[in-house]
């Protein structure tokens, strides 16, 4: 599905408008973003409190510092927000893994967990970097007075300086501290771990108003909270136990004696749920929204990685149009279903709408303006798409026809192209919401708006508001270690996650006045790639698509589930670039479409999926078992088995 090296040749000319990837990826839990992100060789940086923690290891032969190594791998685990960092050392690995977790108050802290799978003890130095002066003692980090940093095991030896190459040199010449040195900018606490232990941290990224630290749910209960979709509760923790083992020598770098650094992390070191509840949790959440799986490698890993940023929501550093943005994802994914619409994102915007429609402050500048009230109305839209409830709904349309009012009154010479064209989308599915509410009068005055703006034909392929004619799948080719995409900072953004998701979700189920759209961005490099799409969110109820293929002839399963309480018409199907001879207008049903016109005198057309020769240049094909089982049903004669059976 993604023409990658395309997208490369793409993504390089992002630049100029301000997309990069980013150095480093969010963290947090559903609902609450930590303020936190992981970077290169696993540094967390706390942005709300100022602060950088990093993890040394020293090993028999010498220090290694993750972000200067070339063992050092990362990768998302299961492609959710929990990062892991592995260092190759003498003996084995080292893997750090770094997760938002849920705390008390509406916080969401960071939980580290560092584990030695080696075959020999190692020491562990965590460092601190802050803006304020910080203290290291046995059981964390404090500043002013505050926890910052809590582990598991207790730290025995010590450093302290003005910055970080001061405390590397310190740490490689074993000048170290038997007690915790004086508040410093920079701070160094060294803790053994045996082989095959973990020590366990909690990083209060948020800070504590109230100065001391609160006990954090225990595993069962961050486990219990995930699978209910609720948010965790505290108070559940069960008492801490000690941290067992003793180290021998840490090795010649330390020139540290185990026997100096051994005991036990005792009652007051916080505890942290295990990184395998955590990633659980994650999965449990982003398996039960909408869902697009074509069978491409990157497209997927790429699609679960902004799904769950999505979840997690915008932090402080966040634009309102990437609120805006969020709102609308979020709504396509199926967050909103039968509910109403006053979460915390969406309040956010009511309340930076002025009572000239405008979303924003007065005398910003006006491009500014209309990218956010343009992305203001479509995120009104798509709560409507992703089955609001109709109380809520209605309450939207005095601020909907508000912004809708201002943005058609401004466009004229103050908007690129393309956000006219995104501006005509966000009218014209506002239009559809006004209609369904029983206002006619006011989906008319939008739906004129709308065509006055742009193409009103659907396009293939979205154009975001105040960017640029560009792909989201160009995204792809901006690469970076984990796939992160940032804004001129630097810093990891949730609204191109948003983007992302809002455009995948419009390339394979397109809504268009009357109906949808199938696989409206299929290319002839997609011939034979099987598509699955369940469960997505669409004005006419939740929806889910199967494309299969007989020979070189794509066979189509198709299904949607009305939303209780609302009286929109049966959709209209169609495949415009698979066969756009075919229509269909019925809830459920399949069909065997003719021969895609680029693939007409084209032979051996085989079903495929990711693995296969073929779907990237100069990679070997896989094993392919699930191509063969596509295949199989592509050497039949009915549309039937071609498909594999009715869809669910």
């Amino acid at each position: 599905m993604i023409d990658l090296q395309g997208a490369e040749d793409r993504g390089r000319t992002l630049g100029a408008l301000g997309i990069h990837a980013a150095d480093g990826v969010r963290l947090g839990v559903v609902g609450r973003p930590a303020e936190a992100s992981v970077g290169p060789g696993g540094a967390i940086r706390l942005d709300r409190v100022g602060a950088t923690v990093r993890w040394w290891v020293s090993s028999e032969e010498r220090w290694h510092e993750p972000t200067g190594e070339a063992s050092v791998r990362q990768r998302l685990v299961d492609g959710m927000p929990v990062v892991e960092t592995v260092i190759r050392v003498p003996g084995g690995d080292i893997v750090a893994t770094a997760s938002g977790v849920a705390a008390s108050g509406g916080r969401c802290d960071v939980a580290l967990e560092v584990e030695n799978r080696t075959a020999v003890p190692v020491g562990i130095a965590f460092v601190i970097e802050s803006v304020a002066a910080v203290t290291a003692h046995a059981e964390g980090v404090d500043v002013d007075g505050a926890p910052l940093v809590r582990w598991s095991m207790s730290a025995r030896r010590f450093a302290g300086a003005e910055d970080r190459p001061s405390l590397w040199r310190a740490a490689e010449t074993a000048e170290f501290a038997a007690e915790a040195p004086a508040p410093a900018a920079a701070v160094l606490a060294l803790v053994a771990v045996p082989h095959t232990a973990v020590v366990r941290a909690r990083l209060f990224a948020s800070g504590l108003a109230d100065g001391a630290a609160s006990e954090p749910p225990s595993t069962r209960g961050v486990a219990r909270g995930w699978r209910r979709g609720d948010r965790l509760r505290s108070g559940e923790s069960a008492a801490p136990s000690p941290a067992a083992g003793s180290a021998g020598s840490v090795g010649s770098a330390g020139s540290v004696a185990g026997g100096a650094m051994r005991g036990s992390g005792g009652a007051a070191a916080a505890r942290v749920p295990e990184v395998a509840s955590i990633t659980a949790g994650w999965c449990a959440h982003v398996s039960a929204l909408a869902s697009v799986d074509s069978g491409d490698r990157v497209l997927g890993q790429a699609w679960t990685r902004s799904v769950a940023d999505v979840l997690i929501g915008p932090g402080a550093h966040d634009s309102l149009t990437d609120y805006a943005h969020v709102v609308r994802a979020r709504a396509r994914l199926g967050l909103v279903a039968g509910r109403d619409a006053n979460d915390d994102t969406v309040a956010v915007l009511l309340d930076e709408q002025q009572r000239s429609g405008e979303i924003g402050q007065r005398g910003q500048d006006r491009a500014a303006g209309i990218d956010q009230t343009t992305a203001f109305v479509a995120a009104l839209g798509a709560l409507w798409v992703g089955g609001v409830n109709t109380t809520a709904a209605e309450s939207l349309l005095l601020p909907l026809a508000k912004a809708a009012t201002w943005l058609d009154r401004h466009l004229d010479g103050h908007a690129a192209p393309a956000s006219l064209a995104a501006a005509a989308d966000a009218l014209r599915s506002a239009a559809d919401m006004a209609d369904d509410l029983g206002q006619p009068d006011l989906g008319a005055d939008l739906a004129r708006r709308a065509q006055r703006r742009g193409d009103a034909a659907p396009r293939t392929r979205r154009r975001w508001a105040g960017r640029s004619e560009v792909d989201p799948v160009d995204l792809l080719g901006l690469g970076g270690a984990l796939g992160v995409w940032a804004n001129g900072d630097g810093r990891p953004s949730v609204g191109w996650s948003a983007r992302f998701v809002t455009s995948v979700l419009d390339g394979v189920l397109a809504t268009r006045p009357d109906g949808l759209a199938v696989w409206g961005d299929w290319t002839d490099a997609d011939a034979g790639r099987t598509l699955d799409v369940a469960n997505v969110p669409t004005r006419f109820g939740r929806a889910g698509v199967a494309v299969r293929w007989h020979g070189s002839r794509p066979a189509v399963l198709f299904e949607v589930s009305p939303w209780p309480g609302r009286t929109v018409a049966v959709p209209l199907w169609s495949a415009p670039m698979l066969d756009p001879s075919w229509t269909a207008r019925d809830a459920r049903g399949e069909t065997l479409l003719a021969e895609p016109a680029p693939l007409r005198g084209r032979r051996g057309v085989k079903a495929r999926r990711e693995g296969d020769a073929g779907d990237r240049p100069g990679e070997a094909p896989g094993g392919g078992a699930a191509a063969r089982d596509a295949a199989a049903g592509a050497g039949s004669d009915s549309a039937d088995d071609a498909l594999g059976g009715s869809f669910s």
